[in-house]
């Protein structure tokens, strides 16, 4: 999220909301369980699921959200910090509400609502006791379902599914995540990794 090191890629923050690889261009909720959008599309409300929790236990607040749009505006990744560029600021409307408000460079982009709702969720609790543009091998915090056992760097990794993730009854879930452990690997030759996936 930072733009520095090389991601592990399976290690990642929950967005807002999901996409169905079955429906193109269809949005459900993630962490959030409803939308609520104006007619000129200035900005956007999210619910946060009472579900939704970090691994500690812990509820995902409206703060976690405020925190993370500012931290990836501030020191997140050029990458990041252009996609959204639009979204001016949040604002807590209540511990599970979040409005993000928008302030688009020319013309309104009516996607802006779905952009917000890539919006990956970082700890707050966490991050602001940690360096952000640090690169680390050092788990964080997080929602996933899935979270760090051993990290064998710069061989690769092995991940255990969480035993109590908060999602997983929920429909976008149902199905998925079959696997107790998964083991990612990294190859410095790039002939070598294609190779491998194809074995």
């Amino acid at each position: 999220y930072n733009g520095k090191g090389r991601a592990a890629g399976a290690i990642t923050a929950e967005a807002l909301m999901t996409t169905n690889a079955d429906e193109l261009s269809m949005h459900y909720g993630w962490l959030a369980e409803w939308m609520e959008v104006p007619a000129d599309a200035s900005w956007v409300i999210f619910k946060l699921r009472n579900e939704a929790k970090w691994w500690d236990g812990t509820p995902i607040t409206a703060d976690d959200v405020i925190f993370t749009l500012d931290k990836l505006k501030k020191d997140g990744s050029q990458q990041l910090k252009q996609y959204f560029h639009d979204l001016a600021r949040a604002e807590k409307v209540s511990e599970k509400e979040v409005r993000i408000v928008f302030e688009p460079q020319g013309e309104v982009n009516k996607e802006l609502p779905y952009i917000t709702g890539q919006l990956p969720v970082l700890s707050k609790a966490v991050w602001e006791k940690r360096d952000f543009t640090a690169t680390t091998l050092e788990p964080w915090m997080s929602s996933g379902v899935y979270r760090p056992k051993s990290i064998n760097a710069p061989n690769g990794y092995v991940l255990e599914r969480v035993p109590n993730y908060w999602g997983a009854n929920m429909p976008f879930a149902v199905g998925m995540n079959n696997f107790d452990t998964m083991r990612v690997d990294f190859y410095a030759d790039l002939q070598v990794e294609i190779g491998r996936a194809h074995v």
